[in-house]
C-alpha cells in the first residue's frame, strides 16, 4: 500500500511506501491509531527498516532520510531497500551502486532527469567482481535529451539476479548494455520495459565473454534512424518473451541483429512472440549464428523482413 503522512511519536515521514506495519501510535493524515501491528516492516524513533534490510527514502524535498539517490547509494554496501518519492531528479554524474541486494524503487512516476549530456551511463554497477547479487531497478522513468548516452549498464564485473522491472527509459543512444569480460553477466531479469527514441540500440549484448542466460519478459523498444532494437554478439541461451520492436523511421533501422565477430559465438538465444514492424531489417541472423528458436510472433512491413 502507499501511505502518506506517517509517523509515530517523535517522528514523522510524510511520504513512502510501506506495508505490513508494526507500530504504536501511528498517524495518518493527523489521526492516530493506537497499536497498529503487523510482520515485516517495523518503524520506530525516526528509522524505518525491513527484516534483514535496512530501507531508506529519498525525498527531494527533505522529508526522508535523504535528499540525493547517490547518497543512499553510498550506504548500501550489504543490502538495503531505496525508496523514490514522486518526483524528478536532476542526474548530473553516473549514479554508482556499490552493493549488493540493492533495490531502488520508484513509485511509477519518479523520474531521472539527466543534466546535460556527458553522464553516461544513467546507471552503473561499481563493487568487486561477484558482489552485484539481487540488483534490482523498478519503476522508473529514465529521460535523455540527445539520444548519445547510456541508461543502465550491465559492465564487466556484475553478478546475477539483477531485475529490472516496470523502468521506462527515453532518448538514449542506448537503453542497455550488457558488456561481459569476467563471465558474470548471467541470469539477469528485464521485464515490463519501454525504450523509446533510442539511437544506436535499445538493448546491445556485445562482449568479450559470453552474456548468457537472461530473461526478457514485455520489452517494447522504439529507435530513431539508424538504431537497433536488439542486438546480439557473443549471447548464448537468453530468452525473450513478447519483445516489441517498432522505430520510428525505415531508415537504416534493424528490428532483431544476431550475429558473431571472430573467435565469439551466438547460439542457442529464444524468443516467443517476438514482434517486428516498421524496420529497415526487421530480423538479420548472420553468418555462424545457431540454434535460434522463433515461436510465434511476425516480422511484417519491414523493407526485408527477414536476412
Amino acid at each position: 500500500i502507499f501511505v502518506t503522512n506517517i509517523g509515530s511519536t517523535g517522528s514523522r515521514i510524510t511520504k513512502g511506501w510501506f506495508t505490513d506495519l508494526d507500530t504504536t501510535n501511528l498517524i495518518i493524515g493527523g489521526d492516530t491509531i493506537n497499536d497498529f501491528t503487523g510482520v515485516g516492516l517495523k518503524m520506530s524513533s525516526n528509522k524505518l527498516s525491513t527484516v534483514g534490510l535496512p530501507t531508506y527514502i529519498v525525498d527531494a524535498d527533505g522529508q526522508g532520510d535523504y535528499t540525493t539517490i547517490q547518497d543512499a547509494l553510498d550506504v548500501c554496501t550489504s543490502g538495503c531497500s531505496i525508496y523514490l518519492t514522486d518526483a524528478t531528479y536532476t542526474i548530473s554524474s553516473t549514479l554508482l551502486v556499490k552493493g549488493h541486494r540493492v533495490n531502488l524503487i520508484g513509485d511509477g512516476h519518479t523520474q531521472l532527469n539527466i543534466d546535460g549530456s556527458a553522464v553516461s551511463p544513467l546507471i552503473k554497477t561499481n563493487s568487486p567482481v561477484g558482489a552485484y547479487e539481487r540488483f534490482a531497478i523498478r519503476n522508473i522513468v529514465m529521460n535523455q535529451t540527445n539520444a548519445t548516452e547510456q541508461g543502465v549498464a550491465i559492465d564487466a564485473s556484475d553478478m546475477a539476479l539483477a531485475i529490472y522491472d516496470g523502468v521506462e527509459m527515453r532518448n538514449f543512444g542506448t537503453g542497455i548494455v550488457l558488456d561481459d569480460t569476467q563471465n558474470t553477466t548471467y541470469y539477469n531479469t528485464f521485464r515490463d520495459l519501454i525504450i523509446s527514441g533510442v539511437a544506436d540500440f535499445g538493448i546491445n549484448a556485445s562482449s568479450t565473454l559470453p552474456v548468457n542466460d537472461n530473461s526478457f519478459y514485455n520489452i517494447r523498444i522504439g529507435g530513431i534512424a539508424g538504431s537497433v532494437g536488439v542486438s546480439l554478439n557473443n549471447a548464448q541461451n537468453n530468452v525473450f518473451y513478447n519483445l516489441n520492436t517498432e522505430p520510428s523511421s525505415l531508415t537504416n533501422t534493424t528490428g532483431i541483429l544476431l550475429f558473431e565477430n571472430a573467435n565469439v559465438n551466438t547460439y542457442g538465444n529464444q524468443f516467443y512472440g517476438a514482434w517486428s514492424e516498421g524496420n529497415n531489417l526487421g530480423l538479420s541472423i548472420g553468418t555462424g549464428v545457431d540454434r535460434t528458436t522463433f515461436v510465434g510472433g511476425e516480422f511484417v512491413e519491414n523493407t526485408t523482413d527477414i536476412t
